[in-house]
């Protein structure tokens, strides 16, 4: 079974968290949605509440075959200074197990410094803030493994790229036919 931890900071934005949620679990992987704080209900940046499934301190010492990270303002933020999820990031990091961030959450990983050397993408605006990686404009952007993507409007192809990555290539392209996506 594929283990995949979500992070949920205030301020997620919606589309990034919710949809790829959706594909992960369309793919059967185990997905646990991890709050940051110790409250399970997050408010994402267009103030619609989701419950996450548990809270981050419950798998913090946990190993994932992805972690991923949606965007968002303050959900950037919030990823970029936690010290647990920095700690997860880099200990993902060290045993080259996927690490994927869209939107404005690749500052967390530049944060985390291991985005040195690859090659990454992210929301036009934080380009400025992340400066170690060859920046690509691309919507996707798959540089070992650690994926990154632009925005909300990427997120199912960004999704699907990362059940392919994962290993099931065919699963993705089901899920992708099964939406009607492209």
């Amino acid at each position: 079974m594929t283990d995949v931890l979500v992070f949920l900071a205030e301020g997620f934005e919606e589309i990034e968290a919710i949809s790829a949620i959706d594909i992960f679990r369309r793919a059967e992987f185990d997905v646990q949605v991890a709050s940051l704080t110790n409250d399970i209900t997050v408010k994402g940046a267009h103030q619609i509440e989701v419950n996450a499934d548990i809270t981050l301190d419950t798998v913090a010492e946990k190993q994932f075959d992805l972690i991923y990270l949606p965007g968002g303002g303050g959900s950037a933020e919030a990823l970029r200074s936690d010290p647990v999820v920095q700690q997860i990031i880099k200990r993902h990091h060290q045993a080259k197990l996927k690490i994927a961030a869209i939107c404005a959450a690749p500052i967390a990983l530049e944060e985390a410094g291991i985005l040195k050397g690859h090659h990454a993408t992210s929301f036009p605006a934080m380009k400025p803030q992340i400066v170690t990686p060859i920046y690509e404009e691309k919507s996707v952007v798959i540089s070992g493994h650690i994926i990154t993507s632009r925005a909300a409007g990427t997120t199912i192809e960004f999704a699907l790229t990362l059940v392919s990555e994962l290993g099931y290539p065919d699963v993705a392209n089901e899920i992708s036919l099964a939406i009607l996506h492209k």
